[in-house]
């Protein structure tokens, strides 16, 4: 049992080399594949294991899984490490070819697909149908998933009043039975540019919603420019891959308002260093306390002091051996152990003046924890005070 908690506690040592290897060569490997196809989801799913496998596991397929992927998989200022799952790249990648269709580019492909099926504005309303190809069918559920990031811009408004999808109920001319011959040639323009209630102007009878929408509808013509669809989630109205992952990344969070994580990754520190504080804000870090409630260790009691339970904060923070080790470095006063969790304690510790110290000492806190929980070796106390000095020393040489 201890040579296993001795192997899953310094794993951790060598896991941000493993998430740089997933991020740049592991969840690249598809991309090719996932920007013509809709890749089915056991696929999607098999990806993803491989990944959270490849971070989390050693070459004997051993390993403990210390946080959650729907975490992980999140940007690192929403507190997630930037790892983005495979169907969530493969909409993106896909959304390239919906973007091309709806602008109608002038590109072959483009114009083979105008021929067989549709593009421009109706491809938002476009469905899959018994002879679809496999591009087309990957394009249209792409589509369905990022239809509602588009919307309509004004520009000359000669588009048809009922036959274009200007208005957010698609086009008009599908909600009526009968389009009256009087109204049937009518523009965006000429209906929205009227005065009074425009609705009733028409001949055409519509559904109250729809008149509604008309009466209160307040656009900004420009014959200089014509009317299109623009991607709304990107500052010049084009879609890219980036900005459809953070517009789904947005819509899944329901626009919640959610703490910024970025001050972790701004840190200029070792990799390791932020990786370790990155767990530890997550409450992660293989502790006792943790390992026991998945059942690896047998109790979740600190082995050091034998008072509490070997939790995140009290490993690093609260147990008398590692505030002897704190007291030494110099963090004496009151204010530093007055924290009541690990993140703030973390987040207003780094912006102090003794930034790199602290998280030096940390590391290695987190070491001689280990050495004396599983007496593989002691680390004697004028060696880790040198050993902490060494590292923050080094580091101010190396980003200062």
């Amino acid at each position: 049992m201890q040579t296993r908690l001795a192997s899953w506690k310094n794993k951790l040592l060598n896991r941000p080399g493993k998430l740089a290897l997933a991020s740049s060569v592991l969840s690249s490997i598809p991309t090719y594949y996932m920007q013509i196809n809709w890749l089915p989801q056991s696929l999607c799913e098999s990806i993803d294991q491989t990944t959270r496998n490849f971070i989390w596991k050693g070459a004997n397929d051993k390993g403990v899984h210390l946080v959650g992927w729907k975490k992980i998989a999140k940007p690192k200022h929403l507190g997630g490490l930037g790892i983005r799952t495979a169907r969530e790249a493969n909409t993106c990648l896909l959304g390239n070819l919906v973007w091309d269709l709806i602008q109608n580019n002038n590109k072959l492909w483009v114009n083979l697909f105008m021929n067989k099926y549709s593009a421009g504005p109706s491809l938002l309303h476009a469905s899959i149908t018994a002879s679809s190809s496999p591009t087309w069918s990957s394009i249209i559920r792409a589509k369905n998933v990022l239809k509602s990031g588009y919307s309509w811009r004004a520009g000359s408004g000669t588009s048809s009043f009922w036959f274009s999808s200007w208005s957010v109920f698609g086009p008009i001319g599908s909600l009526v039975p009968v389009i009256d011959i009087h109204d049937l040639h009518l523009t965006v323009k000429d209906v929205i540019t009227r005065s009074g209630k425009r609705s009733q102007l028409l001949y055409t009878s519509l559904p109250p919603a729809v008149s509604d929408f008309i009466n209160n509808s307040n656009l900004r013509f420009n014959d200089a420019v014509d009317d299109g669809f623009i991607w709304h989630h990107n500052q010049n109205g084009v879609y890219s891959t980036k900005s459809g992952y953070n517009w789904l990344l947005s819509f899944q969070e329901d626009h919640l308002v959610i703490l910024s994580w970025s001050w972790i990754w701004r840190q200029k520190l070792p990799k390791k260093f932020k990786f370790f504080i990155w767990l530890a804000c997550h409450n992660s870090i293989p502790t006792l306390s943790l390992l026991h409630h998945r059942n690896i260790a047998p109790s979740a009691t600190c082995t050091r002091c034998g008072d509490f339970d070997e939790t995140v904060f009290h490993c690093i923070h609260d147990c008398r051996f590692s505030k002897h080790i704190w007291q030494h470095l110099g963090f004496s006063d009151s204010s530093f152990f007055l924290a009541d969790s690990v993140r703030n304690w973390i987040l207003d510790e780094l912006n102090g003046l003794r930034a790199i110290l602290l998280a030096a000492s940390m590391w290695w806190v987190w070491r001689y924890c280990n050495s004396m929980c599983l007496n593989t070796k002691t680390i004697h106390h004028s060696r880790l005070m040198s050993q902490i000095h060494t590292a923050a020393e080094d580091i101010n040489r190396s980003y200062y």
